[in-house]
């Protein structure tokens, strides 16, 4: 759940109520019938509003009471700003000051804005406040409708709060147009509008049950499918239509029952024309201006005359005349973006210099401030300056200051009127950079810690003012640090460097103030220590040599109850100090194995391992990917007992102890009942270890994992690769009320 603040000018009312709800344009005197509404009387500004779904928008009317009158504000939508990350968060650690540190692949992070936008054309900003959070997939193409909204295609699964595949009609409002409804049966790569027909190609074979082998052609006003049907044989990755001819492109071998090689030709019949230029390789653009075809892709042929990655080709006989990742054009350097004059074929001076792929490009002529090139694709530089996959770039190839900055690839770039539509992978906007290591105040918002890691961050201990960091990195905040660093709050790397020869998987720290270390390594500052090591209050190396035969990836402490603590640990090893011990182990204050052997001398799968452990009342809990502990989730008892509980049928990555509630996520779709039928649990859920039940708990993660939790400061953070929570976008990270 996220928060936002409201605020109004204080003009002396009485009282003020605050009317919130989901639905745009509510009516204040039946706000009750409105979604989500809440009514929050007698309030003053600024208000703080707690509760809120991540993603969703809400609107806002302020009424003002007054001795003899009352007044009611204009509509102001927003949405809470949830953050989204670009990849992977694997790890994550809670302070006591409800500073949350995370850590992973990561090094974008946005506010969440789905895989599908509508921008402003001049100020970059999203032009409609309640645009719904397109998720589960990108959007990978999108054209104009001709009347302020859009057609787009991808492999998106939802629009807002509504099941929507692969295709879909924006109006110009944002609002989904819920009277169009073809429905592939797979991917929408490519999209074409002309003459009242809309035509999609992909990798589609059924559009609303009926054969359409990747190509197809819709009514644009009614939604319905056409009788077009040219029948490839395979997919369809591009589409130009113009003079009531569609040009399409890419893998097929024939269209109908006439070969071709990645370029056909078809009229508004669906009859395959005669034009025929044949490439040699995949066809991936297509645009068609002034009788000539121009075509982009990885071919180096057409028609036989050579054709590096792109041509011109006369759209009437077929023959060459004269975006995407090349590094030259003719003899001349362009790196991904050129422009070429259309009759000679002469590379022209517009060189922006994008720094990788360029996979999509939109021309916009604006009657104020020219033609403006709109590019998106890959890169984070144009001309040597910042701009992370999307981009506007002048007539004289300068680039120019708008900047909505998506946190990951953009696919599509369309321009309309005063409208960009840019879809793809991303899930946030206003992504500012942070390299595998970032840190959220207690409210979630993102602070300016920033040390700055060059690889995976996997791992995180709290010591007193100072996070231990642990992972694959060999830099940190641009000083040499192999695998494990000090950090303090402010962000500022320690000199502290032992340095180890492999990751750092995990920490935990002792009520002593060490700080115990698993992982990969065989040695940490040149001395043998494999797999396992324990660094003293002062940051000394102890003589704690347990010696893993193979990974470390979980760490839980006992305390000391006069014979000092002890050290469980789970992984995928199999011997402890030479002693047998699969998995788990239990280890001494002078790092030998003690008795504890759950797993026995049972044979263990090279697939079977420990992700997780967390200590508690006499017991360890176990996650990971195994059935000898349980199904993926294992209670264990201190004398080595695996004692009865539930499971889940699937990887089990991460666990977190709040009271007497166990949170655990991973994988799983459902958690396993000792006498009954599965329970859905899409990869959270808690169960209240006194009694073992399963609690009502229920996050609804729709894809990825959760790779790492913590529950603290009066939330559970999740962390990993998912993007979707309940039906709403979301980019590896979210606060959830307990």
């Amino acid at each position: 759940m996220r928060s936002l603040d409201l605020g109004w000018s204080d003009n002396g009312a009485s009282q003020y109520n605050v009317y919130l709800s989901s639905s745009p344009n509510c009516d204040i005197a039946k706000y009750t019938l409105c979604a989500d509404a809440q009514m929050l009387a007698n309030v003053r500004p600024p208000l703080h509003v707690e509760g809120l779904v991540n993603g969703r928008a809400y609107y806002a009317k302020v009424e003002g009471i007054y001795s003899k009158t009352r007044s009611v504000s204009n509509e102001a939508g927003t949405k809470p700003n949830s953050l989204a990350f670009n990849d992977s968060v694997w790890a994550l650690a809670t302070a006591a000051d409800g500073t949350t540190y995370l850590g992973g692949d990561f090094t974008k992070i946005g506010i969440t804005s789905g895989q599908g936008m509508t921008l402003d054309a001049t100020s970059g900003r999203p032009s409609v406040a309640g645009f719904p959070v397109i998720g589960g997939g990108g959007v990978i193409a999108a054209i104009p409708d001709g009347s302020g909204g859009w057609y787009i295609g991808g492999d998106f699964l939802r629009i807002g709060a509504t099941s929507k595949k692969y295709l879909a009609h924006m109006r110009a409002d944002g609002s989904l147009d819920a009277n169009w409804t073809p429905l592939p049966d797979g991917t929408v790569r490519t999209i074409a509008v002309m003459n009242g027909v809309v035509y999609v190609g992909g990798t589609f074979s059924t559009i609303n049950g009926q054969k359409r082998i990747g190509l197809a052609a819709i009514d644009a006003a009614g939604g319905f499918l056409t009788a077009w049907n040219p029948d490839p044989d395979l997919g369809v990755w591009t589409i130009a239509a113009a003079n009531n001819t569609i040009y399409v492109g890419e893998p097929f071998n024939t269209v109908g029952a006439f070969r071709r090689g990645y370029l056909a030709a078809i009229d508004t019949f669906g009859n395959v024309l005669a034009w025929d230029p044949t490439a040699d390789n995949s066809v991936e653009t297509l645009a068609v201006a002034n009788g000539i075809v121009y075509a982009g892709g990885f071919f180096e042929s057409v028609s036989g005359q050579p054709r590096a990655k792109l041509a011109a080709i006369d759209a009437a006989s077929g023959k060459p005349t004269a975006c995407g990742r090349f590094t030259q054009i003719g003899s001349t350097p362009r790196n991904a973006l050129a422009a070429i004059d259309a009759a000679s074929g002469s590379v022209l001076a517009w060189n922006p210099d994008a720094d990788q792929t360029v996979q999509s490009l939109s021309v916009l002529n604006d009657a104020t401030r020219g033609t403006i090139v709109y590019a998106g694709g890959m890169f984070s530089t144009i001309g040597g300056q910042p701009r992370s996959y999307l981009a506007a770039i002048d007539a004289q190839g300068a680039l120019l200051p708008w900047q909505p900055a998506p946190n990951a690839t953009v696919d599509v770039v369309a321009a309309a009127g005063n409208a960009v539509y840019a879809g793809g992978r991303f899930t946030g906007l206003g992504a500012v950079t942070r390299n595998r290591l970032a840190a959220l105040d207690a409210k979630g918002n993102l602070t300016t810690w920033n040390p700055d890691a060059d690889q995976s961050v996997l791992a995180f201990a709290i010591s007193r003012d100072t996070i231990y960091v642990g992972g694959n990195f060999t830099t940190l905040g641009g000083q040499p640090r192999a695998h494990i660093a000090l950090v303090d709050t402010a962000g500022s790397v320690s000199a502290w460097n032992p340095g180890t020869d492999g990751a750092v998987r995990a920490f935990a720290v002792g009520g002593s103030g060490n700080v115990y270390v698993g992982g990969e390594f065989t040695h940490i500052a040149g001395a043998m220590f494999n797999r396992l090591a324990a660094i003293g209050p002062t940051g000394a190396l102890l003589g704690w040599t347990p010696n893993a035969d193979r990974p470390v990836l979980a760490l839980a402490v006992r305390p000391d109850t006069g014979q000092g603590e002890s050290v469980y640990a789970g992984g995928q090893f199999s011997m402890i100090n030479g002693q047998n011990r699969r998995r788990v182990a239990q280890i001494d204050a002078q790092g030998q194995p003690m008795a504890w052997s759950p797993w026995g001398f049972e044979t263990v799968g090279d697939l079977e391992l420990v992700d997780a452990m967390v200590y508690a009342n006499g017991n360890v809990y176990v996650g990971g990917n195994f059935t000898r502990l349980g199904a993926s989730l294992g209670k264990i008892s201190e004398s080595g007992a695996v004692l009865p509980f539930r499971g889940t049928n699937a990887r089990v990555w991460s666990l977190a102890l709040s009271g007497n509630t166990l949170y655990f996520g991973g994988e799983f779709t459902s958690v396993l009942d000792p006498v009954g039928p599965p329970v859905p649990r899409q990869r959270l859920a808690a169960i209240d270890i006194g009694s073992g039940a399963l609690t009502a708990w229920d996050a609804n993660i729709d894809n990825g994992a959760v790779y790492a939790l913590s529950a603290a400061g009066g939330a559970v953070h999740a962390a990993g690769s998912f993007t979707q929570l309940g039906g709403q976008v979301t980019g590896g990270y979210t606060p959830l009320a307990p």
